[in-house]
């Protein structure tokens, strides 16, 4: 009988140490890829309205992220920082420059107002962290 109950803890044990730690790699990847999804879907509805809903989103979850693979969830950047061209981008910016999203469609004819997010970072290949950014 001792035998029994012995086993039966240790296998509970196990089963809770497991869970928990799947949890905690796959949780973080889930997280990671529900925010850029979410994100990507905004970007996909800017065309219905001026401002999104995904604005001030927690984006703590991408912090470290690649580049590459922010480019290929998102699309390209609406602008690189700092700018030197006003041409529609079809890739990531040059390195040393940052990629910039913006959340929010202002009038032509009213200055400032944009919701950015913005890629910032030491690193020319990955975002130490994302932020959001207000134009003036």
């Amino acid at each position: 009988m001792h035998t029994v109950v012995t086993k039966f803890c240790f296998a509970s044990v196990s089963t809770v140490l497991l869970a928990a730690l799947a949890s905690c790699g796959g949780g973080s990847t889930a997280s990671k890829q529900h925010v850029l999804h979410s994100l990507r879907s905004c970007l996909g509805h800017l065309a219905t309205g001026v401002k999104s809903p995904c604005i001030g989103m927690d984006v703590s979850q991408l912090s470290g992220i690649s580049r590459n693979e922010l480019v290929a969830a998102l699309g390209p950047p609406s602008f690189c920082h700092p700018t030197s061209s006003t041409a529609l981008l079809t890739a990531d910016c040059a390195p040393a420059k940052r990629p910039v999203w913006s959340f929010a469609r202002v009038p032509q004819k009213r200055v400032g107002g944009d919701i950015e997010l913005v890629c910032q970072s030491d690193d020319d290949t990955h975002c130490a962290r994302l932020v959001w950014l207000a134009g003036e």
